[in-house]
């Protein structure tokens, strides 16, 4: 049976925390790039897809380290 993934409360302020986050970084990560700064630019592209998976993990109320 598959797992109900409608969120409130608490588990959907994580889940929508998780995705603002990522965006950020990944917007910030970009920036990064363009301005020529490589190794800062995949640093924050690694947090933010990080993020991003941690937040597919709190849509389904599975524990997020």
């Amino acid at each position: 049976m598959e797992k109900d993934i409608l969120l409130r409360g608490r588990d959907g302020r994580k889940v929508m925390w998780f995705w603002g986050s990522a965006f950020g970084d990944y917007l910030s990560s970009r920036q990064l790039l363009i301005n020529n700064l490589l190794p800062q630019a995949c640093a924050l592209a690694n947090t933010s897809i990080e993020k991003y998976f941690k937040a597919m993990k709190a849509m389904y109320r599975e524990p997020v380290p």
